[in-house]
């Protein structure tokens, strides 16, 4: 599987950076908007598969809540339903490279 050893370097936790680098892929707020939806899930203000919006930086997604540990269950994790917006540029989480034309 190509996915089954991915070295990122400097990470202390693999599991745990190659989740936020997968993030990253989708823009500077879908982490954000992930963890709030994890917090509020865990706090109790979101129901079992509750859709609930949330809203981050520079994304905005609908998703149901889970508990952090069973995130990525088949039965109870959770689920992002829709991506509402997201940035067609990932300014905030890659340095864009500029040609001597955009500059």
């Amino acid at each position: 599987m190509p996915f089954k050893d991915i070295i990122i370097p400097e990470a202390k936790d693999v599991k745990l950076s190659a989740i936020i680098n997968t993030f990253s892929l989708f823009g500077g707020g879908m982490q954000l908007c992930v963890e709030a939806i994890i917090m509020a899930f865990e706090q109790g203000f979101i129901e079992k598969r509750e859709e609930v919006i949330a809203c981050s930086a520079d994304t905005a997604i609908v998703a149901t809540g889970s508990y952090k540990r069973l995130m990525f269950s088949p039965y109870e994790g959770m689920e992002i339903k829709e991506i509402i917006c997201k940035p067609r540029d990932l300014t905030i989480t890659r340095n864009k490279v500029y040609s001597e034309d955009e500059k």
